[in-house]
């Protein structure tokens, strides 16, 4: 799951888009000889920073020289796609702050709402836990906010959206599938 997140996240242009290595890295070389968009290119969020400059500097003559017009086209589709409700998935929370800060809190609150509501449906409070299994109900969660505050707003998104699917598809299963009903079903059948 990690590896498919850096390689959609952190490397979008040269492997999702196909587009060459040498021209990614000629096109970040003359944006930071653009005064006021030096990227920082010892990041490994390098293209993610060229991709939210891309749309500034998509018509000037130094990136249509580097880049072909469909390849233009391509990273203006993928840039488009970054944007939910508002939000600039692109952005990292930690640099930007306002309303992307909702990312890291919304990962938290899902971790420990799914987490709690599937601890107390099993019978199973806090209470009962053993030794380190009380502070892993709290560590992970916070663990997974803390990064998502730390990288690009995608990756707590993605992380919301498995979380919430997750849950829905358990309670579906539970409500369908739970002991109960096979044990019911099962002396049916005899």
């Amino acid at each position: 799951v990690m590896l498919g997140i850096y390689y959609s996240v952190v490397r979008p242009l040269s492997n999702v888009l196909h587009i060459a290595s040498d021209k990614v890295a000629q096109l970040t070389q003359y944006i930071n000889t653009i005064p006021g968009l030096a990227l920082n290119t010892s990041s490994i969020y390098s293209e993610i920073e060229l991709l939210r400059v891309f749309d500034n500097v998509s018509s000037l003559d130094g990136v249509t020289s580097i880049l072909t017009g469909d390849e233009i086209e391509k990273i203006k589709v993928l840039t488009g796609g970054f944007n939910f409700l508002g939000l600039d998935l692109l952005a990292t929370p930690k640099f930007t702050g306002g309303w992307i800060l909702l990312i890291p809190i919304l990962c938290l609150v899902t971790s420990v709402g799914s987490q709690a509501f599937m601890m107390f449906q099993k019978g199973n409070p806090m209470s009962q836990q053993q030794g380190c299994m009380k502070y892993m109900f709290l560590a992970l969660p916070l663990l997974t906010a803390w990064i998502a505050y730390t990288v690009p707003a995608a990756v707590g998104f993605y992380w919301i959206c498995s979380t919430v699917f997750g849950f829905v598809q358990t309670l579906i299963m539970n409500k369908f599938y739970s002991p109960d009903i096979l044990n019911a079903k099962a002396e049916a059948a005899h």
